[in-house]
């Protein structure tokens, strides 16, 4: 068998992102006026590996066609990994015994996010066989492949699940084929072994009886997670109801603010328009002023002609009024054509 391919198929999908840091999920933040979620009031079991709905699959033993996708959940009750006291890892086993450890950082607590898919499943992309996924903690810079790295020693191990990719169904672990083994009574793909009366009577009386409490406080913690998912799953849509109604209240506003400005828009034409005829009436009082100025030049000129025949009339007058030169005589003589009286003793002539 060739080495294992989900190896190269994370390397593909996760580790390009890995490589360069962690992968980051991301949620969206709750609304600025949220209310603060409710303090958990249920117990759950610290103990290494018990804690349950941490990493979640729709199933558990997968087949050629079907969508692997594998989600995360980071409870707020893990307060070393909220306050930075420890780092958090998805470490993937896979059949051919490798182990691939990949950084995980989540940015809001309880909150459900898509980890890792893969679609249409193939016996060439991925292996047949069993496959294992752990959530460990890790000191800060820690390896989480490296136990003494991991944070309070083995409570490192918070959680872990068992997948399976086969070719067809097997009849002694999925005989109804529904993607889940049989004997699997908690959810977590690991089958739960039978015992007889002796070997459980022992386990009692060595103070380990509680296994069972414990599992069923795993499944309590995972309803209770799934719960809290839900409910921010509901004040998320609201959120986004809220803000859908913004927009459509924004897209109103807008709408009323473009009917203003085509309202502004006809007023400015109005405007100019009046302005275009005052602006006519401007011009043509202006064409009626250079006409009565035209007018005036030619009453002047009237005037200034009728003036230069009143000048030929005065010099007409003039010549009339000169003196008929009369011919020499005895009795006295013409000077500048004027008659000079001729004076005698006997008398004026």
């Amino acid at each position: 068998m060739k080495k294992n391919q989900l190896l190269a198929a994370i390397q593909a999908a996760l580790f390009t992102v890995a490589v360069s840091g962690a992968t980051t999920l991301s949620a969206k933040p709750s609304a600025p006026n949220a209310p603060p979620p409710k303090a958990a009031k249920k117990k759950v079991p610290s103990s290494p590996g018990a804690r349950k709905g941490i990493i979640k699959t729709d199933k558990h033993i997968y087949y050629p066609g079907d969508t692997l996708e594998i989600r995360v959940v980071m409870p707020r009750s893990l307060k070393a990994v909220w306050n930075g006291e420890a780092d958090s890892h998805i470490v993937v086993y896979v059949p051919d015994g490798t182990a691939i450890p990949v950084p995980l950082t989540i940015d809001v607590p309880d909150k459900v996010s898509s980890w890792f898919t893969l679609e249409d499943l193939d016996t060439n992309d991925l292996a047949e066989g069993d496959y294992q996924l752990g959530l460990v903690l890790t000191v800060p810079g820690g390896d989480p492949l490296l136990i003494d790295d991991w944070y309070n020693g083995f409570q490192g191990l918070v959680t872990s699940v068992r997948l399976k990719f086969g070719s067809a169904p097997d009849p002694e672990e999925d005989a109804d084929g529904d993607g889940e083994f049989d004997n699997d009574e908690d959810g977590d793909g690991f089958d739960e072994e039978e015992v007889d009366d002796e070997e459980a009577n022992a386990l009692e009386d060595d103070g380990n009886d509680d296994s069972g409490s414990e599992v069923d406080a795993g499944d309590e913690e995972a309803d209770a997670d799934d719960e809290e998912a839900d409910a921010d799953d509901e004040e998320a849509d609201a959120d986004d109801e809220e803000v859908d109604a913004g927009d459509e209240e924004a897209d109103a506003g807008d709408e009323e603010v473009d009917a203003g400005d085509e309202e502004a828009d006809v007023d400015d034409e109005e405007a100019d328009a009046g302005d275009e005829e005052v602006d006519a009436g401007d011009e043509e009082a202006d064409a009626g002023d250079e006409e009565a100025d035209a007018d005036d030049e030619e009453a002047d000129a009237g005037d200034e002609e009728v003036d230069a025949g009143d000048e030929e009339a005065d010099a007409g007058d003039e010549v009339s009024n000169e003196a008929v030169v009369i011919p020499d005589s005895d009795d006295g003589e013409i000077v500048d054509d004027t008659i000079v009286e001729d004076v005698t003793d006997e008398g004026t002539v």
